[in-house]
């Protein structure tokens, strides 16, 4: 009864501590649902980041362009020159002799158009950040898949090194017992061997997989992480002309450069405006023995040589230049969805056809082990068998994966990104 005791008592002992060591080693890992990781790469990810930056950068700009340039001040200061006064020479009583202050001004409603011209370039780095994160999200989303991907290669690695020393034992059985040559027993060896070599390079896989999704999140390469999702199949309901007219209308490349043509035709309007007088006004200040009054300046710049008409030829150009760049634009966009549908839609049968496939493979691999030891089944047949439910399975994971990264490229094409502003996902 002491001894029954003791044990039960050391059991449970040993359950807390497996408990406590497992719950150690899960406390400094990072958990990550899909949601969770793109959201951690839309704040943490170094292109993103930048990109914000950018954004900021054209802000400022935006502000210096908006203003009005800065006064010109210019001071005046007289006697450096030494006088003689009954003979002898007297230290010049230097002066502020005069100041004065002007202000130019751009030509009538250049100003204006400056300021919009500027806002649209905030605009356009807007859409160029959304254009960053369309690309950072297929990419976090390729590798979350890539990463789960690996984790189940190395499960099926596992299974079938597992399969293969089972296999050699029981050849080795049959070897020492003298009913299978040692041809037979070496062969067996050799798949042990193969099948390690691939367990390792799964490992190694996996490994690789994990660093570039840290890279992505923006953490450190060696941080350790848990993903709470599976590879999964959903059937994504593709509606082709509306998921075409969705891209022409929201895509941040082409909304960017119809903001860049919007520019260009305010940039000609500008120097179109610029052969006109661009004024100035200032104060002046005098003070002299002969002369101490306040004077108003009152003036313009003429362009009179040219009258701007080779900066108005270059925005002409200029702006046919971006119509033709967003009429290129749109039509690759086109090309892109509709492209991205046909990927998207075979890799949908990919994944329903290795299903099938699947799904007789634990069969197979029993029925196998079974006549093998009953004799059915010949040597390589049953080599032959497990290579068989080794591809069938990695072929279904990447079937999967493929499936997941075409759903990505496509969400991209069409814009059906989420972001998360403010912390929530819209």
């Amino acid at each position: 009864m002491f001894n029954k005791r003791f044990w039960l008592f050391l059991f449970v002992i040993f359950c807390l501590v497996s408990s406590d060591v497992l719950a150690a080693e899960n406390l400094g890992k990072a958990h990550y649902s899909l949601d969770e990781a793109l959201k951690t790469a839309y704040f943490s990810n170094p292109g993103m980041r930048s990109a914000r930056e950018a954004v900021e950068a054209q802000k400022g700009r935006a502000v210096t362009q908006s203003s009005f340039r800065g006064p010109e001040v210019r001071f005046e200061v007289g006697g450096f020159k030494s006088q003689e006064v009954d003979g002898e020479k007297v230290d010049p009583k230097k002066s502020l002799s005069s100041w004065e202050v002007t202000q130019e001004f751009d030509a009538p409603g250049t100003l204006i158009l400056k300021s919009q011209i500027a806002d649209n370039q905030v605009k356009i780095k807007e859409n160029e950040l959304k254009a960053v994160w369309a690309d950072i999200y297929k990419r976090v989303k390729s590798a979350y898949a890539g990463v789960l991907f690996s984790e189940e290669a190395l499960r099926v690695f596992e299974a079938n090194l597992n399969s293969a020393r089972q296999f050699r034992d029981a050849v080795e059985v049959q070897y020492q017992s003298g009913k299978a040559p040692r041809s037979k027993s070496i062969r067996s060896n050799i798949e042990v061997l193969k099948s390690e070599a691939e367990y390792l390079e799964a490992q190694k896989n996996l490994k690789k997989e994990s660093l570039n999704l840290n890279l992505l999140l923006g953490r450190p390469a060696d941080s350790e992480f848990q993903l709470t999702e599976m590879l999964s199949y959903e059937a994504l309901e593709i509606r082709h002309e509306e998921y075409l007219d969705k891209a022409l209308k929201t895509r941040p490349e082409i909304i960017g450069q119809e903001l860049r043509l919007k520019a260009a035709g305010k940039d000609l309007v500008r120097s179109r405006l610029s052969i006109l007088p661009e004024p100035f006004v200032g104060l002046s200040r005098t003070r002299e023995d002969y002369d101490n009054d306040y004077s108003i300046l009152l003036g313009a710049k003429l362009p009179l040589w040219d009258f701007n008409f080779g900066e108005i030829k270059e925005k002409v150009a200029v702006r046919a230049e971006e119509e033709i760049r967003l009429e290129s634009l749109q039509r690759e966009v086109e090309s892109q969805v509709r492209e991205s549908i046909l990927e998207t839609e075979l890799a949908s049968k990919r994944v329903e056809l290795q299903k099938k496939a699947l799904q007789g493979v634990d069969e197979l691999l029993k029925e196998a082990v079974i006549q093998f030891q009953e004799g059915e089944l010949s040597f390589l047949e049953f080599l032959e068998n497990l290579k068989t439910s080794k591809e069938t399975r990695l072929a279904y994971f990447e079937s999967l994966k493929n499936y997941y990264e075409k759903t990505a490229e496509l969400e991209q094409a069409v814009w059906i990104v989420p972001t998360f502003e403010g912390g929530n996902k819209k």
